[in-house]
C-alpha cells in the first residue's frame, strides 16, 4: 500500500500571527532539512507560510523579521517561497514532484543557462550588495545619496540613502531625482530596464549625478546605453567582492565597471583611481558610431 504525505493548503487558511507563523515555518524548515523523500513537500509548506508572513509585515519589516525569526538563511527562504509559487509548474514537469530534492526542484524551475548571457550565470542570486569602501567613495563624490532605487533594508545599513526603493516598492515605477546610487539586480531583463530608466532621467535632467555599479558587459545593449550618457568610468583592477544577502563576501566570475554621470568626472576619477583604471567618456564617439 502506497503512503503519501498530505500537506494542507496554507494559502486557504486564515492568516495567523507572526509568532505562530515563525514557529510553523521553523518546524517545516527543520523537517525539510531532515527529510529525504518528503523534503520538497515541507519546503513548499514553509514557502506558503513565508508568503503569509511577508503579507503581514509592514514596509521595511520583512528582512529584519526573517533574520530574527527564521532559523534558515534568507537564500533558503527565497528557495522555499519559489517552490511554493511554482509548485504547479513542478508537478507539470515531474510526475512525482514531491519526491524531488530541493536542489533538483530548483533546477527544474530555474531558467535555462542558454536563456541569459554569461554575465547573469555567475550565480543564482540577483542581489549583491556593494562593499562599504566603495560606498564611502560614492558618498565623497556625490556629497549625499538622495536615492537608491534598487536596494534592500539590509543594503541600506551601508548605503543610507535619503530615499530608497526595495523590490516591494518597484523602483522602476517610482520617480528618480537628484543624486543617485544604483547597483541594479543582475537579471538580464531587470538590469536593462534599470539602465534605460537611469539613462532617460539623466538625459532629462531629473538625475543630476549618479554612480552605477554593474558588470563590465560591454557587449550588451544596456551597457552601451549607460556608457552613452556617462561622464566617466572606472574599471577595477580585480573583481569586486560583493556582499551576499547573508553577509558573506563573494567574488563573481565577471569583472565590474563603475560608471559616473554628471559634471564631476574629475572628482570621480580622483576618488576611484585607488580601485583601478579610470577614464572620462566621450559620448560623441558613441553618437558617431550609432550614425
Amino acid at each position: 500500500m502506497h503512503n503519501s504525505l498530505t500537506i494542507p493548503d496554507a494559502t486557504q487558511a486564515p492568516l495567523a500571527s507572526l509568532t505562530d507563523l515563525a514557529t510553523q515555518i521553523n518546524d517545516e524548515h527543520r523537517q525539510a532539512e531532515q527529510a529525504l523523500n518528503t523534503g520538497l513537500e515541507h519546503a513548499r509548506r514553509a514557502g506558503e507560510l513565508l508568503i503569509q508572513a511577508k503579507q503581514l509585515c509592514q514596509h521595511g519589516e520583512w528582512l529584519p523579521w526573517l533574520e530574527q525569526n527564521f532559523e534558515g538563511s534568507a537564500r533558503t527562504a527565497r528557495a522555499y517561497t519559489l517552490v511554493a509559487q511554482r509548485w504547479p509548474e513542478l508537478e507539470a514537469k515531474w510526475q512525482r514532484a514531491a519526491n524531488l530534492s530541493i536542489r533538483d526542484a530548483m533546477r527544474l524551475i530555474a531558467p535555462p543557462e542558454s536563456a541569459a548571457p554569461h554575465v547573469v550565470n555567475n550565480s543564482g542570486e540577483t542581489e549583491w550588495y556593494t562593499p562599504p569602501e566603495y560606498i564611502e567613495q560614492v558618498r565623497k563624490v556625490l556629497g549625499t545619496i538622495d536615492l537608491d532605487p534598487a536596494t534592500s533594508e539590509v543594503a541600506q545599513k551601508i548605503v543610507k540613502a535619503k530615499i530608497h526603493y526595495t523590490e516591494e516598492d518597484d523602483g522602476l515605477s517610482q520617480p528618480w531625482q537628484g543624486k543617485v546610487f544604483l547597483n541594479p539586480p543582475y537579471g538580464t531583463s531587470a538590469i536593462a530596464q534599470f539602465a534605460a530608466k537611469l539613462a532617460t532621467h539623466v538625459e532629462a535632467g531629473d538625475v543630476t549625478e549618479a554612480v552605477v555599479v554593474v558588470n563590465n558587459a560591454t557587449e550588451t545593449g544596456w551597457f552601451y546605453r549607460l556608457a552613452s550618457v556617462a561622464s566617466a568610468v572606472c574599471f577595477p583592477r580585480g573583481r569586486i567582492k560583493f556582499l551576499s544577502p547573508e553577509g558573506e563576501f563573494a567574488t563573481p566570475l565577471q569583472g565590474q565597471a563603475i560608471l559616473y554621470f554628471g559634471s564631476g568626472a574629475e572628482t570621480f576619477r580622483s576618488h576611484f583611481a585607488q580601485f583601478g583604471w579610470t577614464v572620462t567618456v566621450d559620448a560623441r564617439a558613441g553618437e558617431e558610431e550609432a550614425e
